[in-house]
C-alpha cells in the first residue's frame, strides 16, 4: 500500500508494469505492478525537508546514506500529518451534510462521545502517517527493516447518516529481512531471502 508515508528522497524512481508480464512478481500481480526503486546506498548524502500546506498539512523527512567501512546504509524516515480537505471544498453530492453528522435522531448518544480529542457531530478528516525505513549490506549480506503506520478518517467514503466522518482507519506494517547472493559462476547466481512481515491494512 502505497500512502503518504514513504519518503520522496528515498525514491529514485517508479516503475509501473500493466498486463500478464506482472506475474514475474508473484502470482498475485496478475494486473499489473507498481515497483518502487530506492535510492543506491553508495550516494552518501544526509537530508532534511519540512513541508507545510494548506488544511494544516505539515511534512517532516530525513534520510541518511553512506558507508562504515565495508558496510553501506540507509536511513529514511517520514511523519505526515494533515486535517484534509472539508466537506465545503468538496462538490455537493448530497450524501455529506453536516446538519446530518449532529443529528439526534440519526445518531442519539454516539454524539456524547469523541475520537482523537474531535467529538462526533461534525465533519473532519484527520490524517497521519509515520514511515521509518532502514537498510544495509556488508559483502553479499543485506538487511533491511521497515515500519510505517497509517491513521485516516472516514472523510467522503461513506455517508454523513451512515458513518462519523472522524472515524479512523488504522493501517500498519512491519517488515524484517535477510538477503544473501552469492555467484557461484559467471553464468550462475544463488540468492536467498529470509523474510518476516506483520500487516493490518
Amino acid at each position: 500500500m502505497f500512502e503518504n508515508q514513504y519518503p520522496l528522497s528515498m525514491i529514485e524512481k517508479i516503475e509501473v508494469l500493466y498486463g500478464p508480464a506482472s506475474v514475474l512478481y508473484g502470482p498475485n500481480a496478475f494486473s499489473g505492478v507498481v515497483n518502487v526503486i530506492t535510492n543506491d546506498q553508495a550516494a552518501k548524502a544526509v537530508a532534511v525537508s519540512s513541508t507545510s500546506g494548506s488544511y494544516e498539512t505539515k511534512i517532516l523527512e530525513f534520510s541518511a546514506a553512506g558507508d562504515a567501512g565495508p558496510v553501506e546504509y540507509q536511513l529514511s524516515y517520514k511523519n505526515y500529518q494533515s486535517d484534509e480537505a472539508d466537506i465545503s471544498d468538496m462538490a455537493p453530492w448530497g450524501y455529506l451534510k453536516n446538519e446530518q453528522l449532529s443529528d439526534p435522531e440519526v445518531w442519539g448518544p454516539v454524539l456524547d462521545n469523541e475520537i482523537r480529542g474531535l467529538p462526533y457531530g461534525k465533519y473532519a478528516n484527520p490524517s497521519e502517517s509515520d514511515g521509518l525505513f532502514l537498510e544495509s549490506s556488508y559483502e553479499g549480506f543485506k538487511f533491511g527493516h521497515e515500519n510505517w503506520t497509517v491513521i485516516s478518517g472516514y472523510g467522503p467514503y461513506y455517508a454523513t447518516d451512515r458513518a462519523q466522518s472522524n472515524q479512523v482507519f488504522n493501517k500498519d506494517s512491519s517488515k524484517t529481512f535477510l538477503e544473501h547472493e552469492f555467484q557461484v559462476s559467471p553464468k550462475l547466481d544463488i540468492s536467498t531471502l529470509l523474510l518476516y512481515r506483520n500487516s493490518r491494512t
